[in-house]
């Protein structure tokens, strides 16, 4: 499993669609079962609308804690002001965000907006979230979560000004979420052990038979047995199929 390093401070949780009770459910499955290990955490269930005087208890907090580096608002249709007129949609949307990215930018802290995505899916995920354009607009960085129903493998997309766009790879373990690298590699990486694994327990096979066992492209199939080969991982085999690398009689009798 690997990890991203963080420096550490004072969090703001607004729990604004839990209860006191479920979130000290998951506190209890996340391993945390003593007070002092959650020094730092503060967790409000309730608070004011954005345009009803929400904006003034984060200020609020974080005067009182300048070692904050972390505020979530977990989801905004519950913080941000009611919409009123559909033709002042996009321009509401980017005032939302732009308001709250005020306070992030005046005392230099993270400040994650959680937020629903559409059921249907666009070809580029920025356009995902529920709403207009003007949410994502006026976003530092945006992340998209994503995860098909029952599933334990997740994706996380990242794209924004300045950061490095990339996809990590997720899974899901309970309440918690393991992070398993690159998405790409993550994804050679099984690709590869797939292949192995198909290869150990049928012997020598060609491409196609590969193929319908592990799925995919075909082209890029091909292209990733060519590699392992090359890496010595497997053996082409003269008619072009593929099989595990042959043991040496001296290698299995030292072994």
């Amino acid at each position: 499993m690997e990890s991203i390093q963080v420096k550490k401070g004072d969090v703001l949780y607004l729990a604004l669609e839990d209860t006191p009770r479920r979130i000290q459910r998951r506190i209890r499955e996340l391993g945390f079962n003593n007070p002092e290990e959650l020094a730092g955490l503060d967790i409000m269930f309730e608070i004011p609308r954005q345009d009803q005087g929400g904006l003034d208890v984060i200020r609020a907090w974080l005067e009182e804690h300048p070692d904050a580096r972390l505020v979530v608002i977990d989801t905004l249709s519950r913080f941000r002001t009611l919409k009123t007129k559909a033709a002042e949609i996009y321009q509401a949307d980017n005032d939302t965000v732009a308001e709250i990215k005020k306070i992030a930018d005046e005392h230099r802290v993270a400040m994650v907006i959680v937020h629903h995505t559409k059921k249907a899916k666009e070809a580029d995920f920025i356009n995902d979230a529920s709403g207009s354009t003007g949410l994502t607009g006026a976003a530092d960085s945006i992340l998209a979560l994503q995860r098909k129903r029952g599933e334990n493998d997740a994706m996380l997309l990242i794209t924004g000004r300045d950061v490095e766009e990339r996809t990590l790879a997720f899974t899901v373990n309970g309440v918690q979420w393991e992070l398993k690298g690159d998405a790409a590699q993550v994804m050679i990486r099984e690709e590869e052990q797939a292949i192995l694994d198909y290869l150990e327990e049928n012997g020598v096979s060609s491409p196609k038979d590969i193929h319908k066992a592990v799925g995919g492209n075909f082209s890029s199939l091909k292209s990733r047995l060519m590699y392992m080969r090359n890496k010595a991982l497997i053996r082409k085999t003269k008619r072009g199929a593929y099989s595990l690398p042959l043991v040496s009689k001296n290698h299995a009798e030292s072994s």
